[in-house]
Order: structure tokens, then C-alpha cells, then sequence
């Protein structure tokens, strides 16, 4: 879309940092809904938010040097797993790629239990689902909250903030 790096901050914070966004991953607002709270909420950003929303299928990344990683760990006996906050609308598009290249052992989405990370009962709901035990868990995400949340019910948690970190990460649990 060609947005100045400072108008292109402003969008992101005003859409990722909204009590709005975090309704869309709770699942309490679905389809259209979206456009019409960010209508109202930011009016003078809306036509780059929708924009955004309207241009999801093209935000996708694919990182086959981590999904190698993966797969080799999976290989070794280690569980993979999925925690996320996400709509029920983007993470399908999103996931797309990761989910052809990768079989994950389970997975649990916000939108699904309507609750967020960094809140204590999506993390114990994640583990009573898949009968996990929390100190056999590391728990990964590039925010530092969500990190602290995985800690607080007993995961190990690593914040990492590139896909180099990750790559790092994986390699070293890996050999």
C-alpha cells in the first residue's frame, strides 16, 4: 500500500492495540462487524485499517528454515503446539502456510475459548486440553506479557522478536 513507516505505526498500534482487536480474537465480533467498530472507533485511519482487513491474505509469511526446524524436532519426539490469539475470520489465512508445511500436535485459538493470552486460563486451558504438564513446556511468542502469562502457570517462556531468534532457539534445542 506504500504507507509512511510512521503513518504505517500509527495504523498497526491503532488496530493491534485496540480493546477492537482484541474483541475480533475473543471471537465476539465476526464478519463485517470489524469494519463497522473501526469505522467508528478511528474514523481519520480507517481507510488504511480496511485496507489492512480487506488485504489479509497477502500478510502471510512463509519461513521454511523454521519449519525444517520443526519438523526435526518432531522427528526427535518433541510436541509441537499451537497457542494463539487470533479471529476465527484472519487465522485461517493466516495459518495456511504453516499448516500445509507443518502437523502440529494441537493447537488452541482465542476465538475458539474467548479468552486472550496473557490471561492465566487460556495457558491452563491449553494445557488440560492436550494433558500437558506446564514444567515440560516452553512456551514461545514475541510478546513479553504473553511470555510472563505462560511463566506464571509454570511453562518455561522465551520471548523472541525475529525469525533468527527463533531459528536459533530451534537449532540449539535441536542438536
Amino acid at each position: 500500500r506504500g504507507l509512511d513507516p510512521e503513518r504505517a505505526r500509527e495504523v498497526a498500534r491503532a488496530v493491534f492495540k485496540s480493546e477492537t482487536w482484541g474483541r475480533f480474537d475473543l471471537g465476539e465480533l465476526k464478519g463485517d462487524e470489524i469494519y463497522r467498530e473501526f469505522e467508528k472507533t478511528e474514523p481519520g485511519l480507517y481507510p488504511d485499517i480496511e485496507w489492512f482487513l480487506n488485504h489479509a491474505d497477502e500478510m502471510g509469511v512463509d519461513r521454511p528454515g523454521t519449519w525444517e526446524l520443526v519438523r526435526g524436532l518432531q522427528r526427535k519426539g518433541y510436541g509441537i503446539y499451537v497457542l494463539s490469539n487470533y479471529s476465527e475470520q484472519l487465522y485461517p489465512i493466516h495459518a495456511a502456510g504453516v499448516e500445509k508445511a507443518i502437523h502440529f500436535d494441537g493447537r488452541l485459538i482465542s476465538y475458539e475459548v474467548h479468552c486472550l493470552k496473557p490471561n492465566r486460563e487460556i495457558y491452563e486451558r491449553f494445557l488440560s486440553r492436550y494433558g500437558l504438564a506446564a514444567s515440560e513446556c516452553i512456551f514461545l511468542d514475541d510478546i513479553t506479557v504473553n511470555v510472563e502469562g505462560a511463566k506464571a502457570v509454570g511453562m518455561k517462556g522465551v520471548v523472541v522478536k525475529s525469525e533468527e531468534a527463533v531459528n536459533e532457539i530451534l537449532g540449539k534445542w535441536l542438536n
